[in-house]
């Protein structure tokens, strides 16, 4: 019998991606392409505290340098996502009845530069692919890996969830209509609790489905009706994730029990469980 070929890991070794296995190796990695000694002070300052993008504008201003320390650090999530999607395609390519005109239309939530976005486009050529992501930087580093590749099917504009609910059309005559919404860990960026350490476990789930609820709102309103929800998100701690499905389940999507799927991640040696969730609305 002829073995399946590997797609996500074929497209992982095509962009020179390779998980390190450790903090020193992830390091050893990052170095030729930024100033590792500023990246560590940035993130020690007051200002990634007060300013969560100044992370996002550093790793990504360059391509290579976003590729780089992505890879290193997430390359085995950002694998196994890929390899999610690809063996789930009826999530991606819905039936005729849903997208009234065009093909499937898919939007990646948080697409930093570009990775899951550009695999969705390269493995869906059907389909209409749109990145958002607040960091404009790496929204220009998006769009050199699409030129790179040579995908003319996917898209790239910074922005919010909020911001595309607020129009009537998307740039690029993408309208904020999508077959699919794709999100991977952008769930706890968007959940802010206050003085969480005081907090029960219980009273911390309850805290974290009523911050989340705004954000699942706005992902569920730019889903057609018959749309998926296709989310990997922190599981742990465990309070969390059953927050996060609580709240899907509060802004009108069901959840498909069969396609929750633990995923066991590392990044740079250290675990990063993921949970896998499919909803539709």
């Amino acid at each position: 019998m002829k073995k399946k070929k590997d797609a996500a890991l074929e497209y992982m070794l095509q962009l020179g991606i390779t998980p390190a296995k450790s903090a020193s190796g992830a390091r050893e990695q990052i170095r030729h392409v930024m100033d590792v000694d500023a990246l560590t002070r940035l993130l020690e300052s007051d200002e990634a505290d007060r300013d969560p993008g100044a992370f996002y504008r550093f790793k990504n201003r360059t391509l290579d340098a976003g590729l780089t320390f992505s890879g290193a650090f997430s390359g085995e999530i950002l694998r196994k996502m890929c390899a999610e999607a690809d063996a789930h395609p009826e999530c991606f390519i819905p039936k005729a009845e849903i997208s009234e005109t065009g093909g499937p239309k898919i939007l990646e939530v948080g697409c930093d530069c570009g990775i899951l976005s550009c695999f969705l486009a390269k493995r869906f050529p059907e389909a209409e692919v749109l990145g958002l992501d607040r960091c404009s930087e790496s929204i220009a580093a998006a769009k050199e890996l699409a030129e790179r590749l040579k995908l003319t099917n996917v898209r790239f504009i910074a922005g919010t969830p909020g911001d595309l609910t607020a129009q009537s059309e998307v740039p690029g005559n993408l309208h904020p209509g999508f077959d699919t919404v794709v999100s991977l860990r952008t769930m706890h960026e968007n959940c802010v609790v206050a003085d969480e350490e005081s907090l029960s476990p219980e009273e911390y789930e309850r805290a974290c489905t009523k911050a989340l609820k705004g954000y699942a709102n706005a992902l569920a309103g730019l889903l057609v009706p018959g749309g998926c929800l296709f989310t990997a998100e922190r599981s742990d701690p465990e309070e969390l994730i059953r927050a996060w499905q609580a709240a899907i389940s509060e802004a009108g999507l069901t959840a498909d029990p069969e396609r929750r799927k633990d995923l066991a991640c590392s990044e740079a040696g250290v675990p990063s469980p993921l949970a896998l969730l499919v909803a539709k609305k």
